[in-house]
């Protein structure tokens, strides 16, 4: 089933562990244990380049390059592996016990070890609604024609909440959770093996200080991983293309309507709206196209 996002909707994920020791006291203790290629940190409104041990700090941004990769050890009880074509902000600390963090775009996987009783680790992106009960997981902003967010978890459990209908569901390891929130949808499946590989990927990274990382070896296990992860996710995006509708009949048949998209330079385009905002996705006969919404002249009602 095509998926509809609705702009509205913050997916946020909670992480909640009981344990004896292990606190979140300042973001001053997140740091970069690790690098690949093109890794950029935006903080106090300067862009620079990562570097190994270099702070983040609260309201800091990083954004990973292709081929690029980042890991940000969070005090001595949790890590995050920002994957390629990524962004991910150190949006707020909301109490001392507290770790917000607000996924832009791309992929990001986190191990959280130790949380006290009511610390939370949060982990948001701009569609849905989460609260997860888990180690290890890994949430996917699929800004492609879908517009999803994909929360899959390797070990513990999940609670997804979509924001407009409340509609919650639960996830327990080695299950994913797909949000299809202007569809009002939660859906519940099993992990896929890439879901796997990315999750797993994570356990490389030490998540205590006094390990030494092997970078040289993490790249090649990183490198390595993602091969297999790009073989399997292209197989599946050249099934999804196969199955797209080929012509508007297809199109109305599946969605049950076809809408018109005049725009002002005079081009007519005709498919299925998938999702407005700044960029429109529309769907139409064998692709995806994106349109800038200042483009648009008018809409008439749907045939």
């Amino acid at each position: 089933m095509n998926l509809k996002i609705s702009n509205s909707v913050i997916l946020i994920l909670l992480v909640l562990f009981v344990s004896c020791s292990g606190i979140m006291k300042s973001e001053e203790n997140s740091y970069f244990v690790w690098i690949v290629g093109d890794v950029k940190i935006i903080s106090d409104g300067v862009e620079k380049s990562a570097e190994l041990n270099g702070v983040i700090k609260k309201t800091d941004t990083i954004i990973t390059g292709e081929k690029s990769y980042a890991a940000v050890r969070i005090n001595e009880n949790a890590m995050i592996k920002l994957s390629e074509n990524s962004e991910i902000n150190f949006d707020i600390i909301l109490n001392p016990g507290d770790k917000s963090l607000l996924l832009k775009k791309g992929e990001v996987t986190a191990r959280v070890d130790k949380l006290l009783k009511d610390d939370n680790f949060e982990i948001k992106t701009p569609t849905a609604l989460a609260a997860v009960r888990g180690t290890i997981y890994s949430v996917r902003y699929d800004e492609t024609g879908d517009n999803i967010i994909i929360v899959a978890v390797l070990e513990g459990k999940v609670e997804v909440t979509e924001r407009n209908s409340n509609k919650k569901e639960t996830a327990s390891s080695k299950q994913t959770i797909v949000v299809k929130s202007e569809d009002q949808l939660l859906e519940i499946r099993d992990m896929t093996e890439d879901e796997e590989l990315m999750n797993a990927s994570i356990k490389d990274i030490p998540v205590l200080k006094k390990v030494k990382i092997d970078a040289q070896e993490l790249n090649r296990k990183n490198t390595e991983m993602m091969d297999k992860v790009k073989v399997i996710r292209n197989k599946n995006t050249e099934a999804k293309r196969k199955a797209m509708p080929k012509s508007l009949a297809e199109i109305k048949e599946q969605y049950g309507r076809i809408d018109k998209i005049i725009l002002y330079n005079g081009k007519v385009i005709q498919g299925v709206i998938i999702k407005r905002g700044e960029k429109w996705t529309v769907l139409i006969p064998g692709k995806y196209i994106y349109i800038d919404s200042k483009t648009v002249q008018d809409t008439p009602p749907s045939m």
